[in-house]
Formats: C-alpha cells, sequence, structure tokens
C-alpha cells in the first residue's frame, strides 16, 4: 500500500493545471472533472490508509537568465527559474545592487507540477541594466537553512 499516496497524488498533480483562483470552470474537457474528483476522493483514505505519511520534501534549484540579449539601457527581462521543489511555498525575492527591488517590477507564475510530484515555478523582474548593476535571485523555501541565491552581473552584459 505504500506507493498509493504517491501515485494517486501524482495523478491528481499532472492531470489538469486549474486557472489562479482554484476555481473550476466551465469547458474543461470532461476527464479533468472525472480525474479530480478521483484524487478528492482518494487523497485523504490513502492518507488514513498509510498513517500519515511524512511529506516529501525536496531541495529547490534555481537558474537566473535574461530573456533577451543584454544591451546597457535597453529594457529587458530577468528570469528565475526555480525547479524540482516539493512542497509548495517557496518564496522568491530580488534585489538590484542589494537592495530589495518593488514589487511592482516583479510577476510571479503559478506553480507548475512536474511529472516526479515536484514543482517549479518562474519569477520575471523587468530592467534596464546600467554598468554595474548586480541582480540577485533568492529563493527560500522549508527544506533550506538559507535561502538559495543566484548572482546576474555585470560579466553577463555585452
Amino acid at each position: 500500500m505504500g506507493c498509493r499516496v504517491f501515485l494517486f497524488y501524482t495523478v491528481c498533480l499532472s492531470t489538469v493545471t486549474l486557472p489562479n483562483s482554484g476555481q473550476l470552470t466551465q469547458g474543461l474537457p470532461h476527464e479533468v472533472y472525472v480525474s479530480l474528483g478521483t484524487c478528492q476522493y482518494n487523497i485523504p483514505r490513502c492518507i488514513v490508509g498509510e498513517k500519515s505519511p511524512p511529506e516529501a520534501i525536496e531541495v529547490p534549484t534555481s537558474h537566473i537568465y535574461s530573456q533577451r540579449e543584454v544591451e546597457l539601457g535597453v529594457p529587458n527581462t530577468l528570469i528565475c527559474q526555480v525547479s524540482d521543489f516539493h512542497s509548495t511555498p517557496v518564496d522568491v525575492t530580488w534585489t538590484r545592487n542589494e537592495q530589495p527591488v518593488g514589487e511592482r517590477t516583479v510577476i510571479q507564475t503559478q506553480y507548475y507540477s512536474n511529472k516526479d510530484i515536484s514543482f517549479r515555478i518562474f519569477s520575471y523582474l523587468s530592467i534596464t541594466p546600467q554598468e554595474g548593476d548586480i541582480y540577485s535571485c533568492s529563493v527560500g523555501h522549508v527544506s533550506l537553512q538559507e535561502p538559495l541565491t543566484r548572482i546576474w552581473g555585470e560579466s553577463l552584459l555585452v
């Protein structure tokens, strides 16, 4: 019975990505509703059958890169890709020259599920790079003692 929770959980995660509101909307294929109903029915029963197994914890990995080739003074977007973590949530923060950036310049996606029950998320930072700018993306997660930080800076500018 040890694989059942994992198996049902994987089926639920990989069946459908719901709108950000978490509400089901009209127009989704019938199979989605059937699969979600099956998951909602089976997961609590599997957890009881397994005597509440501990939740799997996976450490995130992260990468930071620019959307386009970088030119000084030309608007661009930095992307912080956080992958292979379990469970949610993660906390993604940005700095420019060691100073926190305003939330108005950051967009973050929803959590996307991978086939192995881990998750991924993308954080986008709008920038206009200037000479000497150093940007960082830091990721906080329950599996980490301290945030995982990636640096993007002057050496990458063309």
